[in-house]
């Protein structure tokens, strides 16, 4: 039955992927979760399988792996990883590409959701979106911090307490920011983290984008491509980012705040 959505929802929106040949061939796999039975983990654990899949490249192939956790969420979870799995070139992603994928993967899944929504899921679709903002908000918050002290040491080599009162005018959030700086696993993160943070701008504005004009799709289906085969400049130029002037950047604000109004309108089961 799932199946059966994810299909129509690609017709319907023009995205070209064959499900079934993936399926078939191995590169798509489930992994079943059952929250009812024979289940006492503890709410965190459920809460990471609620949303949990992942695309992974290694040795030269891809493997898809979505949660199968019987609930109506679990499409837009498949939707998500396939949008990675688009992007995904044979050869291994760019540092483009690696910086811009999950932009366009959670553009993907609210596109779905709204699918969802006129199916009439309409609470299920909400809690996907709200817990995708939860966790940019997360991560937006956390990377302030390092970004901020990296910003220091590029402009003034140092990020003692009087190059940070020097550069910022005032050594408020000082403590915190170094600690988090000492802290931070830039190893397995930055670049991470990092997506996430560049989703939390770019995805409202091309989830927008799509539903003033659904014609936009063509562009989101090129980005797939583009993201690994252009710089990032041209890649936000495709997507209507020029300069990142006032207009730009107030357009990408107010698309959040529209998605943000547009959710809290609805009351989450």
């Amino acid at each position: 039955e799932k199946l059966n959505f994810i299909n129509d929802f690609y017709k319907r929106v023009g995205i070209p992927f064959d499900t079934d040949k993936y399926l078939n061939d191995g590169t798509i796999n489930f992994e079943d979760y059952n929250y009812f039975y024979d289940n006492e983990d503890i709410e965190s654990e459920k809460s990471f399988n609620f949303t949990k899949g992942y695309n992974m490249f290694i040795n030269g192939k891809t493997n898809v792996n979505v949660c199968n956790n019987g609930f109506i969420t679990d499409i837009p979870i498949f939707i998500h990883e396939i949008s990675h799995f688009r992007s995904q070139p044979d050869s291994g992603r760019t540092q483009v590409g690696d910086l811009l994928t999950e932009s366009l993967a959670i553009t993907d899944e609210f596109i779905c959701c709204d699918y969802l929504q006129e199916k009439g899921y309409v609470n299920e679709a909400n809690i996907i979106i709200k817990d995708h903002f939860n966790y940019l908000y997360y991560v937006s918050g956390k990377m302030y911090s390092i970004y901020k002290m990296l910003l220091l040491f590029d402009k003034i080599g140092s990020v003692s307490k009087e190059s940070y009162k020097f550069y910022y005018g005032n050594d408020y959030g000082y403590e915190y920011n170094l600690k988090m700086l000492k802290s931070f696993d830039y190893n397995n993160y930055f670049i991470q983290y990092t997506r996430y943070v560049l989703a939390t701008a770019l995805t409202p504005y091309l989830y927008c984008k799509y539903k003033e004009d659904n014609l936009f799709m063509k562009t989101l289906i090129s980005l797939h491509n583009s993201i690994n085969n252009e710089d990032i400049m041209t890649c936000f130029k495709e997507m209507g980012l020029t300069n990142f002037n006032f207009n730009e950047i107030k357009e990408m604000f107010e698309c959040i705040d529209k998605i943000m109004f547009d959710i809290n309108k609805v009351k989450t089961l």
